[in-house]
């Protein structure tokens, strides 16, 4: 057993998710080890985990990384007061340091690629001698297994009822590393556009339909000032930024990666037009200064991402300005547009539509 057992969780705290209990689990009952050093984790939830062992007083520093703004803001929400190890970043990558230890929780239907990358950038952020430690909440895995494999490594194996705990030590440096970016084209009047991508980012390695009915729709004019929220890898942005003389781009996302993509587009394409930030709330530095606000926001779950962007639109808009967003919900747009805007149109496309209305 360790000197000092992570703590139990307060009965009033969100409950990890079951890849990362078990990987808590399995630290307290000092299954995995080294219980000192310096260590880099990830969380599927709100940093149960890091929060953990941070607590512990084992651990000199504890780096959970996230590369969501909007997860990574929630999870120091959790934890109002953290133990003075804990940080909590939010960055494309993880930080640059050497670790002792590296955790990784996954989910069964996380995203291949990306799952993919995390092994690679954990593993090439150990020191020699560092230990990797991977869960996985799906007890009958065989492809997380044969991931870390390849790695050049032959994991330990940890069972139990709803996940497996992979663990292995870092004799040497990787041999090949892998990129997972990518470049891909999409063509706009007539131009042809250069786009950057990474996993995480929406439509990752192609353009999707959704942002390409927008671009057909976009009504973009000489000198305007565009506002594109939830950029992703800056397909819109990008072809809003070659759409008429004299424009100005400005992009927003919550996603650290999505931003650092749309800017390494704009570098692609030698336009000096587009900017980028990252924003998990609609922050903007200049409300009321767009002329249009464009977004392809989720067609999933509640509408809350679509809620955030017709009022960071509103608040962005000089009067008389146009937001013009993309969706599949005719109804829902048809009843909610008029509560901020006027002169509404909605155009089915191909599967979508496309709505549009004019700031109150």
């Amino acid at each position: 057993m360790p000197d000092s057992p992570l703590p139990e969780s307060s009965p009033h705290a969100l409950p990890a998710r079951p890849a990362e209990q078990f990987l808590i689990q399995q630290f307290s009952e000092g299954n995995l080890l080294p219980a000192a050093g310096d260590v880099l984790t990830t969380s599927l939830g709100r940093a149960q985990l890091a929060a953990a062992l941070a607590a512990s007083n084992q651990y000199d520093r504890v780096d959970c990384w996230y590369i969501d703004l909007y997860q990574a803001n929630h999870a120091r929400a959790h934890h109002p007061e953290p133990p003075a190890s804990l940080n909590i970043v939010c960055e494309p990558d993880p930080p640059e340091h050497q670790y002792d230890l590296a955790v990784l929780p996954l989910g069964r239907r996380g995203e291949t690629e990306l799952v993919r990358d995390q092994l690679q950038s954990f593993f090439n952020a150990l020191k020699i001698g560092g230990q990797l430690w991977v869960a996985v909440d799906n007890p009958t895995d065989k492809w997380v297994h044969e991931q870390i494999v390849k790695l050049g490594v032959k994991p330990t194996t940890i069972s139990g009822s709803d996940s497996i705990v992979y663990g292995c030590v870092k004799t040497a440096e990787l041999k090949k590393q892998k990129n997972y970016g990518c470049e891909f084209a999409i063509r706009d009047r007539g131009r042809l556009l250069n786009v950057y991508s990474r996993p995480s980012v929406f439509s990752h390695r192609r353009i999707d339909p959704g942002a390409r009915h927008l671009i057909d729709a976009m009504p973009i004019e000489a000198g305007m000032r565009v506002l594109d929220l939830g950029c992703g890898a800056g397909t819109v942005s990008l072809a809003a930024a070659t759409a008429a003389d004299d424009v100005t781009v400005h992009c927003i996302d919550s996603n650290s990666r999505a931003v650092q993509c749309t800017l390494a587009g704009a570098e692609l394409n030698q336009l000096t037009n587009v900017t980028a930030s990252v924003s998990d709330t609609g922050q903007i530095d200049a409300p009321g200064s767009f002329d249009l606000v464009l977004g392809n926001p989720p067609y999933y779950a509640d509408f809350r991402i679509a809620e955030l962007f017709m009022a960071t639109a509103h608040k962005a808009l000089r009067s008389g300005g146009r937001v013009v967003l993309v969706g599949k919900d005719e109804e829902w747009y048809t009843d909610q547009m008029p509560v901020l805007f006027h002169s509404i149109e909605i155009q089915p496309v191909k599967g979508y539509l496309v709505a549009s209305g004019t700031r109150l």
